[in-house]
């Protein structure tokens, strides 16, 4: 089910404080005390193809996903789709780096 179904549209598009932000990427990433949304990769997904500019999608904030759209464009990686890949990417070269030094 779609955790943001029947919500209100002000939940994910604030212009509010980041508290209201946060509220709503625990809703979807299930923070909140309930399990993730079931659609959130692909609503994440979409917003990342599709350069959704504004509110909360697939759990990401305007924030969050212009660093996704960053490194997708810097790293020349377009299978980029979350601040975790990110991440990853970044401890993978880091290893792969301190390997070729020694």
């Amino acid at each position: 089910r779609v955790k943001c179904r029947g919500l209100s549209p002000a939940l994910f598009y604030t212009n509010s404080p980041s508290s209201d932000v946060s509220k709503a990427k625990a809703l979807c990433n299930g923070t909140d005390g309930t399990a993730p949304c079931y659609f959130r990769d692909t609503c994440l997904h979409y917003a990342i193809d599709e350069h959704e500019q504004f509110g909360v999608w697939g759990g990401t904030s305007e924030r969050d996903r212009r660093k996704i759209w960053r490194a997708r464009r810097v790293r020349k990686d377009d299978t980029i789709y979350s601040i975790d890949d990110i991440k990853r990417d970044v401890t993978v070269t880091t290893i792969t780096i301190r390997r070729v030094i020694r």
